[in-house]
């Protein structure tokens, strides 16, 4: 049988190369042919050794970046900022080695986000986004940015955006519950989450925690507690101690009335991270046990470690805005708090950690006007509809007078 044609055409070109390189007796014509096989062969070495080191470069950075996801995981779980620290390290080594690489620049860009730097986060993922317009998990960075920083007709418009890029993807379908929750619509909202569910896969613990808790949120806003309380349970068997199912679930059972397992998931959610913001919930939760005598040094405490930290974190300052503003019984401090977070973002927590303590104040007419900004929205926190009745109440009440005076 004939050989190929393209074998035949291999045997060819290495009989000229050695007619040509090997077999050539004019030693002039050799001297030249060993110099450039010298030189070619050089040049070949110095290109294996290049393309090794990036191979090498770009093993290190995939490790590199693995090992912030995981840190970024463990961090949503416990919220302590420890677990950043060595991913931190890590990747400011890998962006010196390549500056560019984008998987490193998009990691930088989470690390942010957790250490809620929110607004240096959302200038880098706009340029990022732009470089890299097809990037699904930057476009979630991006919507992380606006979201936080309370830019929810930005996030809306780039969730869109990122559906439309890639429909039913799980960073677009979680973030789209986060926007039909902030609007008031539990059961969009809810279908969201069971469909980013079914994307999860079995191996992906801590996003089945975090959708889980989600869910739960969810379900008790909508009136079905029994349903909350399954996935509470399901997000905490997904990943036990999970911080913020174990504080969802304090909120659950305060709100509920339910003193003594308030207290009990208060307390446990300060062992898994003894935060400013846990320890006040405990100290809450430690008073409405009847317990008072223990729970005034815990708001001592609590007071004196968010003092410390506030001038570098908005979520101290909107937890000693929340104590002023009730415990701490001192109004003008919890206004001053509030307002100085409510200067950096414009989500709906912090508005309405505002405008509680402008009615605290005895500020009513100032504080309707970011209320009703929150019933522009849609948003229906339990917190925030006792705030809106209480402000309609003082309203009322001060046109009842009025009528009685005329």
């Amino acid at each position: 049988m004939a050989a190929p044609a393209d074998t035949r055409r291999s045997h060819l070109c290495r009989s000229e190369f050695i007619r040509t390189f090997v077999l050539n007796r004019n030693p002039e014509t050799s001297m030249k042919n060993t110099l450039a096989l010298v030189l070619y062969a050089s040049f070949l070495l110095l290109a294996l050794r290049v393309q090794a080191a990036d191979i090498a470069i770009d093993n290190a950075i995939e490790n590199v970046i693995t090992r912030v996801d995981a840190a970024l995981a463990q961090h949503r779980a416990s919220g302590d900022d420890a677990d950043l620290e060595p991913a931190e390290t890590l990747l400011r080594a890998a962006l010196a080695q390549a500056p560019d690489d984008y998987r490193a620049q998009r990691s930088a860009v989470a690390l942010l986000l957790a250490r809620r730097e929110d607004q240096t986060a959302l200038t880098r993922a706009i340029t990022l986004n732009a470089r890299f317009p097809d990037d699904v998990d930057t476009w979630a960075l991006l919507i992380d940015a606006e979201l936080a920083l309370g830019r929810y007709n930005d996030a809306e418009r780039d969730t869109q955006r990122l559906l439309d890029l890639r429909p039913d993807n799980l960073p677009g379908l979680a973030r789209a519950a986060q926007l039909r929750e902030l609007y008031g619509d539990w059961q969009g909202a809810i279908d969201f989450v069971t469909a980013s569910l079914n994307r999860v896969t079995e191996d992906q613990y801590e996003m089945r925690a975090a959708r889980y808790t989600q869910l739960a949120r969810l379900q008790f806003g909508a009136g079905q507690g029994a349903v909350a309380e399954q996935a509470l349970t399901a997000a905490l068997a997904a990943w036990p101690a999970y911080l913020p199912a174990l504080a969802e679930g304090a909120r659950q059972a305060r709100l509920r009335g339910d003193v003594t397992q308030a207290l009990q998931r208060a307390q446990a959610a300060y062992r898994a991270r003894p935060g400013v913001t846990e320890q006040l919930m405990l100290a809450r939760a430690t008073a409405a046990a009847g317990q008072a005598v223990v729970a005034a040094p815990m708001l001592r405490e609590f007071a004196a470690r968010a003092l410390a930290s506030a001038d570098v974190d908005d979520h101290a300052k909107l937890a000693l805005s929340s104590y002023y503003a009730f415990e701490g019984q001192d109004a003008a401090r919890a206004v001053s708090f509030a307002a100085s977070a409510r200067a950096q973002r414009a989500d709906v927590e912090t508005v309405l950690a505002y405008a509680t303590a402008l009615h605290r104040a005895g500020r009513d007419d100032e504080a309707r006007a970011p209320v009703r900004a929150l019933a522009k929205l849609g948003w229906r926190d339990t917190e925030y509809l006792a705030l809106s009745a209480a402000l309609h109440a003082t309203l009322a009440s001060a046109i009842e007078s009025s009528n009685h005076l005329r």
